[in-house]
């Protein structure tokens, strides 16, 4: 836990399993963000070697996973979608905020809940725009 705290992590709530406090404002991991992120970034679809090379067997837990999605996030950067507003349209006009790092894109919800996280070879071949 001190580990977590160090990194910024300020609290653990119902929910959410973390409160991340980031370069950009806080945002909350819920369970099944922190579990799609340990899915892609070790799993059969990635699209690069990228986190497994810098975070090995850290993936393997949520505490080591939780600290991985830390230093990402913490080191993304906004994106814009192309298409937006079809996305907007498609997800219940719930607006999103989009940010990008080493290829990844992380999606945060209103309300400042990460969502969900994928991996794009080209973010910007993909429809991205960095802001």
């Amino acid at each position: 836990m001190k580990n977590l705290l160090r990194l910024g992590l300020v609290a653990l709530v119902s929910s959410t399993l973390a409160l991340l406090n980031l370069k950009f404002g806080d945002v909350k991991v819920i369970h099944h963000s922190l579990n799609r992120f340990q899915e892609k970034a070790r799993g059969s679809e990635r699209v690069t070697d990228y986190m497994l090379n810098h975070y090995g067997e850290k993936l393997k837990t949520k505490r080591g996973s939780l600290q991985a999605l830390f230093k990402e996030l913490n080191g993304a950067v906004p994106v814009i979608r192309k298409n937006r507003l079809r996305q907007l349209l498609e997800n219940g006009c719930r607006d999103a905020d989009y940010f990008t790092a080493h290829g990844w894109i992380y999606v945060v919800e209103e309300g400042g809940i990460l969502k969900t996280c994928y991996e794009k070879e080209d973010i910007r071949d993909a429809g991205y725009t960095r802001v």
